[in-house]
Formats: C-alpha cells, structure tokens, sequence
C-alpha cells in the first residue's frame, strides 16, 4: 500500500512539475514576442517618422505585425500592445482600418495610464475588458465590439459609438457628455448613476437597459428600441415625384424607350423599363429593420393609356449576398394607381424598383415611396 501511495504521489508531483514548466516556456515564449514586437515597431516608427500617416504600405506592415503579436499574447501582454500603440500616436484618426480585428478582449486598463484622446477604433474587439477610471476624449468607435465590457467611472467626451455590439456593457457611475451612440446594441447595458449631458440614442437597441431616470427625459432618442420593448420616436421617409415628372435617377431600357411628355413619363416601346436603387438612408433605420419593424410602400398613378404595371423589387444586403426578390403584376385601381405595401426584410441595406410598362403610349405621372414604422401611415 505505501509504495502504491508513493507511486501516486511521484506521478502527481512530476504532472505538476511538467505542467509548471510548460507554462513557463509559454510564459517565456510569449514574453519573447511581446518583446521582439515592441523593439521592432519602435525602431520602424522612428525610422519613419513624419511619413507614417500617409504611407498605406508602411501602416500595414505595423498593422500586420500588430495583429500577428496579439493573437500570440496573454490578456496583460495585450494591453501594454494597447498602451504602446497609444504612446506611440498609431491610433490617431485611423481612416484606414488599421486595427480592423485586433483583439483586445479580456484587457485590464484603470486610472492614470488609461487616458484615449484623438483615437479612432474601427472593428476592435474589446469583450469582456475592463476600463475603469479612465477618459475618453474625442474618441471614434466604429463597428467594435463591447460585449460584457465593465467602463464604470470612466469620463466619455464628445465620443462616438458606431454600429458597436454593447449587451451588458456596464457604464454604471460614468460620466457621459456629448456622445453619439449610433446603430449599436445596448440590449441590457448598465447606465445606472450616470452623469449624461447632450447625450444622442440613434437607431439603437436599449431592450433590457437599466437607468435610474427616464431615457426620454434627458437626452434624445429616436428610431431606437427603448428598455421596456416599445418604440422610440420613429423617422418615416416619404418620396414623392416632382409635380413635373424627371428620369433623374432612373435607368431606362431599351434606352429611350421612356420620355418625358408635358411633365408626365410616357413609354415609347413595349415591355420599357425604368428602375433604380431606392435613394433612401436605411442605415438610420437598421435596428428597426432587423426587428422586422419597418414597412415599404409605393403607388404609381397611371394617366393616360390604361396598361397592365409589373413591378420587380428587390431588398438587398450587398455585403451578405442575401436578396428577397418580387415580382408583381400590379393593376391599377379605381383611381389609376398601382400600389402595393411590402414588410421590409432583416438585415436590408438597399431596395432597388424596376416598373415595366408593358403598352406603348402608357404614361405615368405620379410615382412615390414611403419607408415607415408598421401600421403606421404616410402624410
């Protein structure tokens, strides 16, 4: 039994032993590259000093050792590649996507070393981080992501959040002056004891956030979920042709097989066609339409020659490649108008019309588009 137990006992001590010493050389290893990637950012940034910012070459060879070096580090190495790159003036007014997937997930940064200013993020990860204490001042955040951040006591100065995941994020005790929080995900966050002036909510999802004041009463907010569920103020877009019709915009085939005559659009061959990407803003609306909240509906007035309308829609999302086709034939009304009402699918970006009219000689002298909230109606 006793040379059993010692048997046991020296396997448990060399696992520990084995295990001791691959952490070692992982912390040695990682120590290593946190090292070599420090001197050799510093020596390239001295080396081309003045000419960094508008060399596109140059700026991808930091971004590409940068990205490299995180994906090897630990959560504490991390963070000094953070503090680094803000000594060293790199995250200034980054129009490039510099940092675009840089992982800084997990990172601990408080007090006096944690002070942004002039700082652009575009596409950084920063789940589960901890910035507390800290100033942000002029600061751009753009499609980053701040799942389960904690940013208590931190003081934000005329900053942005742009299209930024935030589930649970937690800015309680913050102070909040000036900051546009535009198209992000606040489902959850925490917003309680905070100190906020000239605060914007624009197109975003509070479904779940908690605050000790009531969200209208102090800052604005529209096109927005608000924490109970229900709707924020909410922008209707309206499109209505000139009382002079005009092609404008427009793409016509075969070409010129639609005019204007007298301020109406007349058809001068069978089957001609008119189409065009919608010209309205639906990224002010996203939130919305990812909740499959928002509606389109377009009315074309016939006036003349009574002809059969088809119409072809298309709700795109370009970056996705998805795509909800339709294809309408859309007879006219006691009235003489075509209309049809659509429910606008997730994640659409574009809507793109084509109206084909069928008969030569059909003329149109009214055509409008309206993009509003549900069950709602268009003046």
């Amino acid at each position: 039994v006793f040379t059993l137990v010692t048997t046991l006992q020296n396997r448990r001590i060399a696992s520990q032993e084995r295990e001791q010493g691959q952490n070692q050389a992982q912390d040695e290893q990682q120590e290593t590259v946190f090292v070599n990637y420090i001197n050799d950012i510093a020596r390239y940034r001295d080396k081309n000093s003045g000419s960094l910012n508008n060399n596109s070459d140059k700026l991808l060879y930091i971004r590409t050792k940068t990205l490299t070096a995180l994906r090897k580090l630990d959560i504490v190495r991390k963070k000094h590649v953070l503090l680094f790159l803000k000594e060293s003036s790199l995250l200034l007014n980054d129009t490039q996507h510099l940092w675009f997937g840089a992982d800084f997930n997990g990172i601990k940064v408080d007090g006096n070393e944690c002070r942004f200013m002039n700082a652009t993020f575009w596409g950084v990860q920063f789940q589960y981080v901890s910035l507390t204490n800290c100033i942000f001042e002029n600061v751009i955040f753009r499609d980053s992501n701040f799942n389960h951040a904690t940013l208590t006591r931190s003081s934000f100065l005329n900053t942005h959040f742009m299209s930024c995941y935030m589930e649970q994020v937690n800015f309680q005790d913050a102070i909040i002056f000036t900051v546009y929080f535009n198209g992000s995900i606040l489902n959850f966050a925490n917003l309680l004891h905070t100190k906020l002036n000239n605060v914007f909510f624009l197109n975003v999802n509070l479904m779940g956030a908690i605050f000790n004041i009531k969200p209208l009463d102090f800052f604005t907010i529209r096109n927005s979920i608000l924490p109970n569920g229900t709707f924020s103020p909410v922008d209707s877009f309206y499109i209505k042709m000139d009382d002079c019709a005009s092609l404008d915009g427009w793409f016509i085939l075969p070409n010129g097989s639609i005019q204007v005559n007298n301020c109406m659009i007349v058809s001068t061959n069978i089957n001609a066609s008119m189409s065009q990407i919608v010209p309205m803003s639906l990224t002010d609306l996203s939130i919305l339409i990812n909740t499959n909240q928002m509606e389109f509906e377009f009315k074309i007035r016939e006036n003349g020659l009574s002809t059969k309308i088809v119409i072809n829609m298309l709700f795109g999302n370009p970056e996705s490649l998805v795509f909800d086709i339709h294809n309408i034939d859309c007879p006219v009304n006691i009235d003489r108008v075509c209309e049809h009402l659509f429910r606008v699918p997730a994640q659409t970006k574009v809507i793109w019309i084509q109206i084909i009219l069928e008969t030569i000689g059909a003329s149109i002298d009214q055509i409008s588009f309206a993009l509003r909230p549900i069950g709602t109606n268009t003046v």
